[in-house]
């Protein structure tokens, strides 16, 4: 039997072109999952920091921090969550020390694959199965990944590893993280991306190498930046035919509808390229105020809220 999309997941990564509007989508939904009541731990990969500005908190650092209510956010490091999740497995500083911290070890490490984006999965992977009591301390996890080509590197690193660790504890912990992450019911990558020629081939590209990989389940599409349509089909051919004149301010009325026509059908043909992707798609209006604030990460949270 098939998992329902309706089914509420833990660990949400979010991720597209550089510049489509991932920090917004994951603010968004992560004030989503704190309205709903959950507690929420919103995370940035190694990233000049975007989601204070938009949440209106302090700068966020590389420590797991309460930011408000439900809500912690931390920028992952691959220093600081090499020596965390180093420390989160042997629990003792001075065995970290004597292992990490040995000039010889440190020069091996710098041979090993991927070993940044390893470290910083498994620092996710530790917060997704932490808990306090009976409960897991974070009920809700997103991560707001680099764009395309770091986020596919990101989100294979345990696969890599599988493949070259055949034995020990390191393969052990990272079967455990696998598991985790390529489990539908907990985990899901959603893609941001504009309805234009270019971030849509990325995007097409994009998930075809998720759907190879199968590393994390592909949930949403979600389109950013998208112009209301202001013009039926019929207003569209009455454009087409009217003729200003000498009239020098209907002239410039006409080009500027004109123009919206043109945008919209540009649109509309990606968002069908997009659509015969088959995957659910949520699509966000254009937000023409800048700079975007708090109130604008309600209203596109408040469009997310068929992202489960």
């Amino acid at each position: 039997m098939g998992v329902s999309e309706d089914r509420p997941r833990q660990i949400h990564f979010i991720t597209g072109k550089g510049g489509v509007g991932k920090s917004l989508v994951s603010c968004a939904l992560a004030r989503r999952f704190v309205d709903e009541g959950r507690r929420t731990l919103l995370v940035q990969v190694n990233a000049r920091d975007s989601h204070a500005p938009l949440l209106g908190i302090a700068p966020v650092g590389d420590d797991i921090a309460l930011a408000g209510p439900r809500l912690w956010t931390v920028n992952l490091q691959p220093a600081q969550a090499m020596r965390e999740y180093a420390l989160m497995t042997l629990k003792l500083e001075t065995l970290y020390k004597a292992v990490f911290e040995n000039r010889l070890t440190r020069t091996f490490l710098r041979f090993v694959p991927s070993l940044n984006e390893l470290t910083m999965m498994g620092k996710l992977w530790f917060h997704a199965e932490e808990t306090q009591g009976s409960a897991r301390r974070f009920e809700r996890i997103i991560v707001d990944c680099p764009s395309t080509g770091h986020a596919v590197k990101l989100l294979g690193v345990s696969k890599v590893l599988m493949d070259v660790v055949r034995v020990g504890p390191m393969r052990e912990k990272t079967k455990q993280m696998t598991a985790t992450f390529g489990d539908r019911t907990r985990s899901a990558v959603h893609v941001v991306t504009l309805p234009e020629e270019l971030p849509v081939n990325e995007t097409i590209e994009l998930l075809g190498i998720l759907e190879r990989e199968k590393t994390v389940h592909v949930g949403h599409l979600v389109v950013n930046q998208v112009v209301p349509r202001a013009f039926d089909e019929r207003t569209e051919a009455a454009l087409r035919n009217v003729d200003a004149g000498d009239d020098t301010a209907l002239a410039q009325v006409l080009a500027a509808a004109r123009r919206r026509v043109g945008r919209e059908a540009l649109e509309s043909r990606e968002l069908a390229r997009l659509l015969e992707a088959g995957r659910p798609l949520i699509e966000i209006p254009l937000l023409p105020e800048s700079p975007l604030t708090l109130r604008h990460v309600d209203r596109v949270g408040a469009l997310l809220r068929e992202l489960p």
